[in-house]
């Protein structure tokens, strides 16, 4: 159950892009997802952020079924094959800070709330990666979620990943806030 939450959730996170900006949905996906992974537990951990991962990527990149069927004139089923590999490997890019972040709990044993800063900076890095490796895919950042927000106003000084970075500590903070 709790691996379909987190798919759900993952796709939630969704509908804080355009065209729907609900963005508190971006803050609110990211709060349960970090509330139910239990970095102790490695392989639980990886799982999560893999269900989590797929139910983001595959809502946000179904469109790229019509896109290669209608323009490229490709078989369906090839269609759907193309764009399950495309989710796993978008997904990679969130799993592997996860994961590594979950290792390093575990090895050096520190508490909840710096490992969950350690994960926000490798998310963040990886994003980075994600958006430069092999030409990129630059959609879907999570902190294109800050767009008509008050955090909007960071856009110029940070980027957006930046940004992706501010919204998984206002995240972490709010979990402080919650548990206190």
């Amino acid at each position: 159950m709790k691996y379909f939450t987190c798919f759900i959730l993952g796709g939630l996170y969704t509908l804080s892009f355009s065209p729907y900006n609900i963005s508190i949905f971006s803050i609110f996906s990211i709060v349960l997802f970090l509330l139910l992974i239990d970095l102790e537990e490695i392989k639980s951990t990886i799982l999560k952020s893999l269900f989590f991962s797929l139910g983001y990527f595959s809502v946000g990149t179904y469109w790229l079924k019509n896109v290669i069927t209608y323009y490229a004139d490709v078989n369906y089923f090839l269609t759907i094959l193309l764009v399950i590999i495309f989710t796993f490997y978008l997904s990679f890019f969130f799993i592997v800070p996860v994961a590594i972040t979950s290792l390093l709990n575990k090895k050096i044993n520190i508490k909840k709330n710096y490992s969950l800063i350690v994960m926000a900076i490798l998310i963040t890095i990886f994003e980075i990666f994600r958006s430069n490796l092999f030409t990129g895919y630059s959609w879907l950042n999570f902190g294109q979620a800050a767009i008509n927000t008050p955090l909007e106003n960071f856009f110029p000084v940070f980027g957006v990943h930046g940004l992706t970075f501010i919204i998984f500590i206002i995240s972490i903070i709010l979990i402080n806030i919650f548990k206190n």
